[in-house]
């Protein structure tokens, strides 16, 4: 956990982020912070490998690292080697095009179905402006001076449903043996990203993968002036089901504001303990977010 006070030229008071890996074996989520003397960044990623299970598709591994975790680190260095003056849509494209190169260098067949990739969201904190790019299933949500809240669509909502209920169904067949399940699973997870991922109809997604469609991606601004709290998160940090509830939206908000990104998490654990919560791939997924207090 990390608390840092900010400078006043972005008007941010106060900077809380998470990142746990759950009971996942490689850390594919990621959160960053940096400030330029002028504005500040804030991003989260919910990264993944190229498609692996334990029975017939062994995971490629660079070193130690899985390449999920090799494209998250790449969506990171793009966001602190980024000049003052970059736009935030010019780092989001040279990111996508730094982990396209190293796709290539892999050799990953480059077909959305064979390649690493990550879902996102960024934010660009100025004096008078925050500027929000957001792409799949990580979330940007803000409260307002005025006590109401608004947050950026779940791109990913239909195929995340699709391919949670398929796990799910698997994970029964399976008598609960999650290896099994995910090794049938593999196929039909390609399957599902060759048909949605950066494609160009109405229930297509963006993934920033080295052909990350832009058009896809969520983009807005916002007056600085009239933000009291800003969350960035990965879907890990909530019950899945929140994410289609406001109701639940605005309990995360008091939750984070009460107690901080921690207490949401373990209020999260114990409906995963309890078995409330849609089957993943993981027991425990990761979680990571990033959450700026204004003055």
């Amino acid at each position: 956990m990390y608390y840092g006070y900010m400078i006043k030229t972005s008007k941010i008071q106060k900077i809380e982020t998470l990142l746990d890996r759950g009971d996942s074996k490689y850390l594919e989520n990621g959160v960053c912070v940096k400030e330029d003397g002028h504005s500040t960044i804030l991003a989260v990623c919910d990264s993944f490998s190229k498609p692996y299970d334990d029975k017939n598709n062994p995971i490629v591994l660079f070193g130690e690292l899985s390449s999920g975790e090799i494209v998250k680190n790449i969506f990171y260095r793009a966001i602190e080697k980024s000049h003052i003056k970059d736009s935030l849509l010019s780092i989001v494209k040279e990111a996508d095009n730094q982990i396209k190169e190293f796709q290539k260098r892999a050799g990953f067949p480059f077909r959305s179905d064979s390649l690493a990739g990550l879902v996102f969201a960024i934010a660009k904190i100025s004096q008078e402006k925050i500027e929000i790019i957001q792409g799949g299933d990580c979330i940007a949500l803000w409260k307002n001076k005025n006590g109401s809240i608004e947050f950026t669509p779940n791109i990913v909502l239909a195929a995340s449903k699709f391919v949670r209920k398929a796990f799910s169904d698997l994970l029964q067949e399976c008598n609960g043996d999650r290896n099994a399940a995910r090794a049938k699973f593999t196929p039909i997870l390609m399957g599902e990203r060759m048909q949605g991922v950066n494609q160009n109809h109405k229930t297509a997604y963006p993934i920033m993968n080295g052909q990350l469609n832009i058009k896809l991606c969520f983009q807005k601004t916002i007056d600085t002036n009239n933000v009291k709290t800003l969350i960035l998160f990965a879907d890990g940090l909530i019950p899945f089901q929140w994410l289609e509830n406001k109701t639940r939206m605005k309990e995360l908000v008091k939750n984070i504001e009460k107690g901080g990104l921690d207490y949401q998490l373990q209020i999260t654990r114990k409906e995963q303990l309890a078995g409330k919560t849609k089957k993943d791939t993981a027991r425990f997924p990761e979680s990571a977010a990033v959450t700026a207090y204004f003055g």
